[in-house]
């Protein structure tokens, strides 16, 4: 989730360091707000029904969120 930022700013951003998952914008800091990241960067896993499943604060290698999301899958 790119925070406090602007959908061209997302799009520069996932250009630059060449990243290919799925980010969400939160324009206004709302969505931050409502699930309490205090730091960026913060991770917040979502399962299959809705729940938050996992949050992981600090910075996480593609690998490590695809293994992340993997065993959530199952």
């Amino acid at each position: 989730m790119a925070l406090n930022d602007s959908v061209q700013g997302l799009r520069d951003f996932k250009d630059e360091f060449l990243l290919t998952y799925p980010m969400g914008l939160d324009e206004t800091g709302e969505i931050a707000a409502a699930y309490r990241v205090g730091s960026i960067p913060t991770f917040v896993m979502i399962d299959r029904s809705g729940m938050i499943a996992n949050v992981i604060v600090g910075a996480m290698s593609e690998a490590a969120m695809a293994a992340e999301a993997e065993a959530l899958l199952k």
